[in-house]
C-alpha cells in the first residue's frame, strides 16, 4: 500500500489545569507554567485553562481539600466526600465546579487535557503530593475526564523534551483518527495502515492481535451510521498514551461505551446535593 503523508494544519484545542499554565490559583496562591518549556511550539495549540476548585467558589488562598472515604469516582456515586483541612464538607461545591469546567471543555471542542497530577480535583493517578503516596485516585474532575474519554497528558511531562515529543505524536495521531471520516471497511483498512506502526511501538502485542480482528469488524458497523464506532474506539484506545499496565490503574480507563453512557446518565440526573448524604456502607 502506498504511504501517504498526514498533515494537520489546524491548531488543536487542549484543556489544561489553570495552575499548570501559571495561574496562581492553587490553595496557596501559587502556580507553575509548564507551557514555557515548549517555547514557540505552544503556538501550535489553543489552550483552555480551567480550575474546578476555583469554579467551585473555594477562592484563593484556601484550605486544601482532600477525598474522604474513597476516590473521585466514588464521590460521584455518593460513596465518598470532599473535605477541606478544617473538616468542612465541600462535596457539593466540588461536583458543581467540576461539571462546569467539563461543560467549558465540551463547548470548546476540547478532546485532550493536560492535568495536574497530585491534585484531589484534577489528579488522575495521584491525588496527593505527600511523599510517595498516591492518595485516592482519580480526583473528582479527573474521574470525569476519564469517563469522557479525554486524551490525558500529565503536566510534569511537558518539562521533558523527550516525553513531550512522544506525547505530541500520540496526540496528533489520536486527533487525526478520532476526526477522520470512515464510511467503508476499505477506508478503515487504509487508516489502520497509517496508525499501525505507532500502535506497534506503544503495544506491539495488542497491535499484532488487532490484525486478527479485521474479519469480525463488518459485524460491528451500525446499519444506521456511516461511522465505524467500535473499531474507531479500539484503535483510539491503542493510540492513547497509557501503557498496558496503566490502562486499568483507575478502573475508569477501560469502561465500555455502554457503561460510560450509563454513568454519564446517572451523573446528569442525580441531584448535586445527594453528595452531602452519608456514604453508603461498604461490604
Amino acid at each position: 500500500m502506498e504511504q501517504k503523508q498526514v498533515v494537520i494544519t489546524e491548531k488543536l484545542p487542549i484543556g489544561i489545569s489553570l495552575c499548570a499554565m501559571g495561574g496562581p490559583v492553587r490553595y496557596n496562591g501559587k502556580g507553575i507554567d509548564v507551557l514555557s518549556a515548549l517555547g514557540r511550539e505552544k503556538n501550535d495549540f489553543t489552550f483552555f485553562p480551567v480550575c474546578p476548585e476555583c469554579q467551585a467558589g473555594l477562592g484563593v488562598t484556601r484550605d486544601p481539600v482532600h477525598l474522604s472515604g474513597g476516590n473521585g469516582e466514588q464521590v460521584w456515586s455518593g460513596e465518598a466526600e470532599v473535605k477541606n483541612r478544617s473538616g468542612k464538607l465541600v462535596t457539593k461545591e466540588m461536583k458543581q465546579g467540576s461539571l462546569e469546567c467539563l461543560e467549558v471543555l465540551k463547548r470548546s471542542g476540547v478532546k485532550a487535557f493536560i492535568y495536574m497530577d497530585g491534585s484531589p480535583s484534577c489528579g488522575v493517578y495521584r491525588t496527593t503530593l505527600k511523599n510517595t503516596k498516591r492518595g485516592n485516585p482519580p480526583g473528582v474532575f479527573g474521574s470525569l475526564l476519564l469517563d469522557e474519554g479525554f486524551f490525558l497528558i500529565p503536566s510534569s511531562d511537558l518539562q521533558s523534551p523527550l516525553k513531550w515529543w512522544d506525547w505530541r505524536r500520540r496526540l496528533l495521531a489520536f486527533h487525526w483518527f478520532a476526526n477522520h471520516p470512515l464510511s467503508s471497511m476499505q477506508e478503515l483498512y487504509e487508516t489502520w495502515y497509517v496508525l499501525k506502526f505507532l500502535c506497534q511501538e506503544l503495544d506491539n502485542t495488542w497491535a499484532r492481535e488487532m490484525d486478527g480482528h479485521w474479519p469480525h469488524f463488518p459485524r460491528m458497523i451500525s446499519p444506521n451510521s456511516n461511522r465505524l464506532s467500535a473499531p474507531r474506539f479500539w484503535i483510539c484506545f491503542a493510540a492513547h498514551p497509557l501503557p498496558p499496565k496503566s490502562r486499568t490503574a483507575c478502573g475508569s480507563t477501560t469502561l465500555t461505551t455502554a457503561r460510560r453512557r450509563e454513568r454519564r446518565s446517572k451523573r446528569s440526573t442525580a441531584p448535586i446535593s445527594s453528595a452531602m448524604s452519608p456514604p453508603s456502607p461498604r461490604s
